[in-house]
């Protein structure tokens, strides 16, 4: 129901709240695109920066909040994490992850701040290097949007599945790396009228320590990236991607730099896709069945995007970050060769 509520409908309707105000600030600085084109990509990237944790992560991050501090107030959150205990366990991962994964549905940079409710830092690791695989509502995006145009439904539901199988052998890996997790101990408190007002302060602080240290992180991501895009290394980026994009997803080359701005936003993607291939919709875009699944496995699976890569090492440093940003480029190159593989033999 919080999943529901927070993704189809409040997280809509902030989302279209924020983001009109915030694309007319683009306005202001559109002029510049022709008198100094090098500033207006530097001032472009800033904002898209701006855009991305405004107008992208806020609208889903203050609701998923919000709600989920209500839920505790209620005394219920403990009641969920007992009774889905057991199945996590099975899997080598604490009742309590439950809760990052859920919020990940959403979001995965209020997935990885939600970690902090774990007590124990073996699990609040194990967490965090799986919250990213956990698809966001902008791979989702991607996944409909792509599916719809090509693959259909049905292959939609097939990437799902896999995702969560992958999410699961992962936890069971790390489970036996590291030392075995220890049971669930919990206080279970009373059920009662949730306070608002303290769920509203609880959901400022946490939007407030969101703000104050990724905000920066995301503007000068983006404007670096505007860079990328004045000085047209795109076509260097697409040479560099040749051997992933090319030989493993057997894909045209040009699909390359999609995958740097789609580091930024993921629903980037979309957008660039049709940009380097010179087309006006996704559907006409020059590429079969077996080329899009695999692409689309391969966008779900490596590292989500510059938000998630910030927060996670604020978070837990960068060995941590390391490990899941190679563990997730690896293992979405596995699975886009597996995916091409099974894809040619039915189609």
């Amino acid at each position: 129901i919080i999943f529901f509520i927070t993704i189809f409908y409040i997280g809509t309707i902030l989302s279209s709240l924020f983001e009109p105000p915030l694309q007319n600030l683009a306005k202001l600085f559109e002029p510049l695109k022709t008198s100094n084109s090098f500033l207006w990509y530097t001032i472009n990237g800033a904002y898209q920066g701006l855009l991305g944790a405004l107008g992208i992560v806020l609208p889903y991050f203050l609701p998923l909040v919000f709600l989920t501090s209500i839920l505790e107030e209620t005394g219920y959150m403990s009641r969920i994490v007992l009774l889905i205990d057991n199945l996590m366990h099975k899997v080598g991962l604490h009742g309590k992850s439950v809760i990052p994964f859920i919020i990940g549905v959403g979001c995965s940079v209020p997935a990885l701040y939600s970690t902090r409710l774990l007590e124990n830092r073996r699990d609040r690791i194990i967490t965090a290097i799986l919250v990213p695989f956990i698809p966001c509502s902008a791979r989702i995006t991607v996944i409909f949007a792509l599916s719809a145009a090509f693959a259909g439904p049905i292959w939609a539901v097939i990437i799902f599945i896999y995702i969560f199988i992958i999410i699961a052998l992962g936890s069971s890996i790390l489970n036996k790396i590291l030392l075995p997790s220890s049971g669930l101990m919990m206080e279970i408190t009373p059920l009662r009228i949730p306070s608002v007002k303290l769920a509203l302060q609880k959901t400022g602080a946490k939007v407030s320590e969101f703000l104050g240290e990724a905000l920066l992180f995301l503007v000068l991501g983006g404007i670096v990236l505007g860079w990328v895009e004045y000085f047209n290394i795109s076509h260097y980026i697409d040479i560099v991607f040749s051997p992933i994009v090319h030989s493993v997803m057997n894909l045209p080359e040009q699909l390359g730099s999609t995958l740097i701005f789609g580091f930024l936003r993921k629903e980037l993607i979309l957008v660039m896709a049709n940009q380097a291939m010179g087309v006006n919709t996704l559907s006409q875009l020059p590429l079969n069945i077996a080329q899009v699944v695999t692409f689309i496995v391969f966008v779900s699976l490596y590292f989500p995007c510059l938000s998630t890569f910030i927060v996670l090492l604020k978070e837990y440093k960068l060995k941590i970050t390391l490990i899941s940003a190679i563990a997730s480029i690896l293992l979405a190159i596995f699975s886009a060769i597996l995916f091409r593989i099974l894809l040619n033999l039915i189609y």
